[in-house]
């Protein structure tokens, strides 16, 4: 790994950049979200971060890590040429819109394999039930999430004019035990999902069942988060992202807070 970035999503990845075109050589970049930190134990958390250095591994499964890692690059390069309209610009963006859609479909079956290949590493370095209980976390968290936090965050532009931060919010909420009915229901809901073709990583009940050859059951979920790798900085990068967040969602956030003041005061005129 050559730099480790953290960002603002409920994620992590590793990218691979050519340094030198197409003369070889490449650099490894570790991306890790910090409501990611927040959400996860220190263990299960470096579960997620084995099953992403298990992207570059070079041994066994050598070549479905460098199609997965390729993937990754050829899209990054097709979505940053989207917009570009200069004469050589146009000219490679023909090719890539016709190569990368071929190379995508062919690669994809090897590109799903190596999902497997990168969470048995993880097994092997952190357990395979540390593993499984971090893949079914991240997906009941990813839930919460979506389905409760946001929404709820959202909705206090209702006594708010200017945009509050989510991510100090989010730290309390995520040291508080998730409601158990909530955690089963979002379980159950993630379990119905099925592997298809948008997407190569497979569904929760697929990876579980090739680690531990069982169904995913309901892990006791983190409550102390993994901040503590940051060393004294956690706050810092908690205050930063809340400022970058609030900055960026300024504008939606203004006109959210003057459509509930309406509905407010409709509600109240009826």
């Amino acid at each position: 790994i050559d730099a480790v970035y953290l960002d603002d999503d409920f994620n992590a990845s590793i990218m691979q950049r050519p340094r030198f075109g197409m003369l070889g050589g490449s650099t490894n970049t570790l991306t890790i979200g910090l409501p990611l930190l927040m959400a996860l134990d220190k263990a299960r958390l470096m579960a997620v971060l084995a099953h992403e250095y298990g992207h570059l591994r070079g041994d066994h499964g050598r070549f479905s890590a460098w199609i997965y890692r390729t993937r990754k690059a050829w899209f990054k390069l097709h979505h940053s040429m989207r917009d570009d309209t200069g004469p050589f610009a146009l000219a490679t963006r023909a090719f890539v819109n016709w190569y990368f859609p071929r190379f995508a479909a062919k690669t994809f079956a090897l590109a799903r394999q190596d999902e497997y290949e990168a969470d048995h590493a993880a097994g092997r370095l952190l357990g395979k039930e540390v593993t499984a209980a971090a893949l079914t976390e991240v997906n009941i968290k990813a839930v919460w999430l979506s389905d409760d936090f946001w929404p709820r965050h959202w909705r206090t532009a209702a006594q708010h004019a200017l945009p509050q931060g989510p991510f100090s919010s989010m730290q309390t909420a995520l040291r508080l035990r998730l409601d158990a009915d909530f955690a089963e229901l979002a379980l159950r809901q993630v379990l119905s999902q099925v592997s298809d073709v948008n997407d190569t990583h497979p569904v929760l009940r697929d990876r579980v069942e090739a680690l531990l050859n069982t169904r995913p059951t309901l892990p006791e979920l983190s409550t102390r988060g993994a901040l503590s790798l940051l060393a004294n900085n956690g706050s810092k990068w908690i205050k930063h992202f809340d400022t970058q967040w609030a900055k960026h969602n300024a504008t939606t956030w203004k006109q959210h807070h003057a459509r509930l003041s309406r509905w407010q005061g409709r509600i109240h005129t009826l």
